[in-house]
């Protein structure tokens, strides 16, 4: 493992709660999970990988309660988060990129992994979310915009620092689609940071197609 991801391991770690607190409780996401949801159906199975707190996820079974939740972390002290905000869902520490499974999920979740990824290691992301995902699921996405690969303290904890990778959007399109997926929607939302910065933080919902080679 990368020494910059060990190190956001321990951020995470340190960090956990602050986060729950404060990135994991925005509403400028809303619109974005409320059309995710709207794709889904009430007896889904959904894998959340780089849960964290598994924010997301636990916004989803506030619309849809018997849906089935299973996430994946690095993080020690997110999954335990993640267990107490979803006492039914099913959490494992792991890593999300190499993570595969027999069984497809309906729809998956990645909601904030890509920050802290190479481009090399989203190809692998990407390639097992297809193989991890059902005919025809869908693919909740979210990423940095931009070309900065840096050390920055986030804003939930300014005692520590993040090895934050910033994704070109045509970049992590062409990627999606190389992998075998059709975007289905996007949007671009402005992050406000308390030092007066602006991110663009980049949402798209995907689309897994028949095969890879079927959109090549």
């Amino acid at each position: 493992m990368r020494k910059e991801l060990k190190e956001t391991i321990r951020a995470f770690n340190i960090s956990a709660k602050d986060y729950q607190k404060t990135i994991a409780a925005l509403s400028n996401y809303d619109q974005s999970y409320a059309y995710f949801f709207g794709l889904l159906h009430s007896s889904d199975t959904i894998l959340d990988l780089g849960c964290g707190p598994a924010n997301i996820s636990l916004q989803l079974k506030k619309t849809l309660p018997d849906i089935h939740i299973t996430g994946i972390d690095l993080s020690q002290e997110m999954i335990g988060l993640a267990k107490k905000n979803i006492p039914d869902g099913h959490f494992l520490l792991g890593d999300a990129i190499t993570y595969k499974t027999d069984k497809p999920f309906d729809s998956i979740i990645i909601g904030f992994t890509l920050p802290f990824l190479t481009l090399s290691e989203i190809d692998t992301l990407f390639s097992n979310t297809n193989h991890n995902l059902g005919r025809s699921g869908y693919l909740y996405l979210s990423f940095m915009e931009g070309e900065m690969v840096r050390h920055e303290r986030p804003s939930f904890n300014k005692s520590v620092q993040i090895y934050f990778h910033y994704h070109n959007c045509s970049s992590i399109r062409k990627k999606l689609h190389d992998n075998g997926f059709m975007i289905v929607e996007e949007w671009s939302l402005d992050y406000f940071d308390s030092d007066g910065s602006v991110t663009k933080d980049i949402v798209i919902i995907a689309q897994k197609q028949r095969s890879k080679d079927a959109i090549r």
